[in-house]
């Protein structure tokens, strides 16, 4: 009935032994001449399906049991998060069965990112190898990640009781943050460059974790879209033993160091099993800056033509 949208395949299915074996392929391309382009053309239900997808799948099973087998393979095209926002294009393809499945080569392209990587899954474990995202001809994401993923114990509380290994490797390098944020926003509001290391170690009853976030070159957008300068941004997350701290500060030419010092518990496994109430942890924090002048907000806020005087900030919190 419309050749740029159709499903080709068989299906068998026996309803009293519970098993099922079947072969489809699928194509759809709303941006060409055919019924499923005519339809959804210029109305918002559009931003939900790709501009072109190829679906192919074939397999086999027994409902009853729960084994299966089979091969899967997907090519979307024009993705859009958001109304606006830079398309996505996603590629995947592997083969899966009752305790297993190996995509080895999915790929997510955009104008200005290509993500790639391959995703396993064996012994109740997912495993995330090769991750590397370039943007031009620069590698600016690199990764690894594994982690517990029993189907008997998806729900948090489970997951989180775990003393199972669990390992995260990121990377972020010379990372321009509105590559990203273009996929999710048609206009982002603020600009950097970001450096950024997370290690994760531990178990999830237990984790222990690591992050260092530096952004350089923050540029927030003016009504008339200028940017100006705001500074440097550098963090610290570390957790571990039962804690996690948070240290920073923010650094520009104009004013005093802006410092940061938090800490609080961490059991993330308490937590989700109810046996401590996040809410009641003992939290503390600081915020200081020495005396600086208020000039410098006029390049830092839309909208904010003149102000003057200066502020010193010697904040700290305690409490549940």
């Amino acid at each position: 009935l419309d050749p740029n949208a159709k499903i080709d395949g068989h299906f068998a299915w026996d309803l009293e032994k519970g098993l099922y074996r079947g072969k489809i392929d699928g194509i759809a391309d709303q941006g060409l001449e055919g019924k499923l382009g005519n339809l959804l053309r210029g109305r918002p239900a559009s931003q939900l399906f790709p501009g072109k997808t190829k679906l192919s799948w074939s397999g086999q099973g027994n409902l009853k049991d729960g084994t299966r087998k089979g091969s899967l393979a997907l090519d979307a095209e024009g993705i859009h998060l958001a109304e606006g926002t830079e398309p996505l294009a996603l590629k995947m393809s592997g083969r899966y069965s009752s305790d297993s499945a190996s995509f080895p080569g999915f790929r997510i392209t955009s104008r200005p990112l290509q993500l790639h990587g391959s995703i396993e899954w064996e012994n109740s474990r997912l495993f995330l190898r090769e991750l590397r995202g370039v943007s031009g001809e620069k590698t600016v994401i690199s990764g690894s990640a594994s982690l517990p993923l029993d189907p008997s114990r998806l729900s948090s509380r489970e997951w989180f009781a775990q003393a199972a290994p669990l390992e995260i490797d990121l990377d972020l390098s010379d990372l321009p943050l509105e590559t990203v944020a273009r996929c999710f926003m048609p206009d982002p509001p603020v600009d950097a460059r970001i450096q950024s290391g997370l290690r994760v170690s531990g178990s999830p009853v237990a984790p222990v974790l690591n992050l260092d976030f530096d952004a350089d070159g923050i540029r927030v957008a003016g009504k008339q879209r200028s940017d100006w300068s705001v500074g440097v941004i550098d963090l610290n997350l570390a957790g571990g033993d039962g804690k996690v701290s948070l240290k920073g500060e923010y650094r520009h030419p104009e004013i005093n160091p802006v410092r940061i010092d938090g800490e609080m518990p961490l059991f993330p496994g308490e937590w989700v099993s109810g046996a401590r109430n996040l809410k009641r942890e003992p939290v503390q924090a600081s915020i200081r800056m020495n005396h600086s002048s208020l000039a410098f907000l006029t390049s830092q806020v839309p909208g904010l033509e003149s102000v003057s005087g200066t502020a010193s900030l010697d904040s700290e919190i305690r409490g549940e």
